[in-house]
């Protein structure tokens, strides 16, 4: 029978695992989940940043007719203010990437979110997979056209250069295409015969030449380190050595 975790458990453990990632020496964290008065309060008693989030926005969140965010997405935007955040990432596409109609509205609607977001003081970003750069129209890639219609300083890209690699793209190119549209990019390395991430320097990805490139020429900002396979080995572990690993980067 499988143990549900209760709240209390569930912070007791977020608080454990911040806890040991700021005695790595992790600068930064990016949040995901818990409320923004609680979670603010943890990372400023462990001397921990939240400079940036992954929340999703979904179709519901927006209204056509009157262009206009729910009172709930409202909130989401205050509460990753509370935290002290500057850019809001949206990690996922909520509509159709496979038709142009509804690519259109999805895209229409970014716009909207992202201007009521600058309003009220925060950035959007948007985090890529691995569809953005398979699906294409008229036989351009999807995260073209997007990039087409986002203005960087409303909505800027946080570049997942595994993800990207999964669909057979080099970050490289995109790099050197739009260097002024990133601010974030997804420190992950990935083997690719599995499709499966791993620790820095152990895949396939030559990030030595994408982070010396990115560093020199684009306007990213945050570096987030991130590995989501572990094999054998603990989360923690991997999250250690790759923080070394980054460190021998230049980086920190």
């Amino acid at each position: 029978m499988t143990h549900k975790m209760t709240r209390r458990e569930a912070i007791s453990t977020g608080f454990l695992t911040l806890s040991a990632l700021a005695t790595m020496a992790y600068p930064t964290i990016k949040k995901y989940g818990y409320g923004a008065t609680e979670f603010r309060k943890i990372t400023d008693d462990l001397g921990l940043e939240v400079n940036t989030s992954h929340t999703p926005f979904k179709k519901t969140d927006w209204n056509i007719s009157t262009k206009d965010l729910t009172d709930s997405f409202k909130k989401t935007i205050d509460d990753a203010l509370i935290m002290g955040q500057k850019i809001l990432i949206v990690p996922s596409f909520d509509w159709d990437k496979t038709n142009w109609d509804q690519v259109k509205k999805g895209v229409e609607a970014f716009v909207g979110m992202a201007e009521i977001a600058k309003q009220a003081g925060l950035r959007i970003g948007y985090h890529n997979h691995d569809q953005e750069f398979t699906q294409t129209f008229n036989g351009e890639p999807l995260y073209d056209l997007m990039m087409k219609e986002w203005n960087p300083l409303t909505i800027c890209q946080q570049l997942d250069v595994a993800n990207m690699a999964i669909a057979g793209v080099d970050p490289m190119t995109y790099l050197r295409k739009y260097p002024h549209h990133f601010e974030s990019l997804h420190v992950k390395d990935l083997v690719k015969a599995t499709s499966k991430s791993t620790r820095l320097g152990d895949g396939d990805l030559n990030l030595d030449a994408i982070l010396a490139f990115a560093r020199k020429n684009t306007t990213i900002q945050y570096w987030v380190l991130e590995q989501e396979d572990y094999g054998n080995q603990t989360p923690l572990d991997c999250m250690e050595y790759n923080l070394s690993r980054f460190k021998r980067y230049g980086f920190i």
